[in-house]
């Protein structure tokens, strides 16, 4: 992945880190498909390369958000 599409998810995950988790999740899919959509050379590859990616961030969004909200629950009530 190149500095600027790491640039551009950071800047999405900081957008929507206390939004919307399924807006965060389209807006991902339509910048992958855009920006992979060109390197790719056969189609149906490339579908098939964005939705690893897609399952794989939004995984880790997923784990990352539930544990910013474990450990926030966490200290606010201690």
């Amino acid at each position: 992945m190149s500095v600027t599409s790491r640039a551009m998810l950071s800047y999405l995950f900081l957008l929507f880190d206390g939004g919307n988790y399924l807006v965060y999740q389209f807006l991902l899919q339509v910048y992958v498909t855009f920006t992979n959509g060109r390197d790719c050379r056969v189609k149906w590859r490339c579908l098939a390369q964005n939705k690893v990616k897609l399952a794989a961030a939004s995984s880790q969004l997923y784990a990352t958000r539930l544990l910013h909200s474990t450990f926030w629950n966490a200290s606010s009530s201690g």
